[in-house]
This record gives C-alpha cells, structure tokens and sequence, in this order.
C-alpha cells in the first residue's frame, strides 16, 4: 500500500522529518483496502505512525502544544526511569512479539524479552540494573 500525505500531514512532516521514513512501521486504518490512499485533514483513513512504541496517555496530551516538546520529555525529561514502568513495557512488547509470530514457546518468549531489551537498551541502562536482573523482574 503507499500512502500520500497532504495537507496538515504533509505540512507536520516537511517540519518534522524525523517523524517518519519511508520504510518505519505503521499502521494504516482505512475505510476499504486500496493500492493508494491518501491522507488529508478531511479523510475518515487513521495513519498509526510508529505503533510498536507505547506511549501513555499524558504523553499523547502533550503533542497537543508540540510534537516535539513531548518527545523530547518521553526520552530526556521526567528523572530517570521507574523499574515497574520499563518492565512493563518490556513485558507488552514482548507478548506482541509473540503474537505477532504466532509463537508462545519458552525459548520464542526469551528471544523476544531479550530483543526487547536491546531495543530499549537507554531506558534500561538508565534503570542502573543488568539484563538478568531486568530479565528476573519481567
């Protein structure tokens, strides 16, 4: 599927390139499957851009001022990170993992726990606990 971005979607990515690349994950919810489709402000079609990152609710409020505000508060701002709230994370994106292949094995579940503990390899280091201990906790 390609899809093309006018209006505010155009306008938001000529300001903020570093929102989407061709080739990142997203998710695109349309009204019926088509080859092409394209967003404007007035189209019933949901572009989900990047839907592999959680992102709570207080962080969605604040891309109401500024996009960039509540991404630089998500990955700098707020003290260091909490254990609970990282495990957390890890365990759902771990189970997506999962469901995603279709594979709810022992040796799928740590494949898919370690890849997600690469992937947010700041977050954890920021925690000041090694991978085994992070691994014990989820």
């Amino acid at each position: 599927v390609t899809v093309r971005l006018t209006g505010t979607w155009k306008a938001e990515l000529e300001e903020s390139p570093w929102m989407l690349a061709p080739g990142d994950p997203v998710h695109l919810l349309a009204a019926e499957p088509r080859e092409v489709v394209t967003l404007s402000d007035t189209t019933p079609e949901l572009l989900v851009v990047h839907p592999e990152i959680l992102v709570n609710a207080t962080a969605v409020a604040a891309t109401a001022g500024c996009l960039r505000r509540a991404l630089m508060s998500m990955e700098f701002g707020g003290g260091p990170s909490n254990l609970a709230c990282e495990v957390g994370t890890l365990v759902h994106d771990s189970v997506q993992g999962c469901l995603a292949a279709g594979d709810f094995s022992v040796l799928a579940r740590g494949a898919a726990l370690q890849g997600s503990i690469r992937r947010k390899a700041a977050a954890v280091w920021s925690l000041g606990v090694s991978d085994q201990q992070l691994r014990e906790a989820a």
